[in-house]
């Protein structure tokens, strides 16, 4: 299984939102400056959280993108699947007709695996990544303070 590139923008924004403004409206476009991300791509992957119910919006000069549940209540897994669908891939890894009744060789390994990174992600909360994602930015900030020094 592979995070696509919409899953990991909405993982990046939704942990920007949870960490710097949970309770507030923050625009697109300052999501999109500070991870460096396309605005309309994200705000298409936005309008699918909202559909989702994990986001709300508000149009004008102070709207943007809110979370909608607390972040503390939403994983990492109900993001994924919120812009890409499940995450059970039924694709094996040697055989394209492999399946639970005509397994392969490394059917169960690949089950087993899988379902360690899906328990994984159901287990991680948006809140969680937020605090990471401040905490790595304080990191990059300080390094960059370093470096301006020197």
């Amino acid at each position: 299984m592979k995070l696509s590139r919409t899953s990991t923008y909405a993982l990046y924004a939704l942990g920007y939102l949870a960490g710097s403004n949970p309770s507030g409206y923050t625009p697109v476009s300052l999501i999109s400056q500070e991870f460096g991300l396309p605005p309309t791509h994200l705000a298409k992957i936005f309008q699918r959280l909202v559909r989702a119910g994990i986001l709300s919006s508000s149009r004008g000069v102070s709207g943007g993108f809110a979370l909608r549940k607390a972040p503390q209540d939403l994983s990492l897994l109900d993001v994924i699947e919120a812009v890409d669908g499940s995450v059970q891939d039924e694709v094996c890894l040697l055989e394209n007709g492999c399946d639970d009744d005509s397994p392969c060789p490394l059917h169960a390994v690949w089950r087993k695996g899988q379902q360690a990174l899906i328990d994984e992600l159901r287990g991680k909360t948006v809140a969680e990544l937020g605090e990471e994602l401040v905490m790595h930015a304080r990191r990059r900030q300080r390094a960059r303070r370093r470096q301006a020094l020197a």
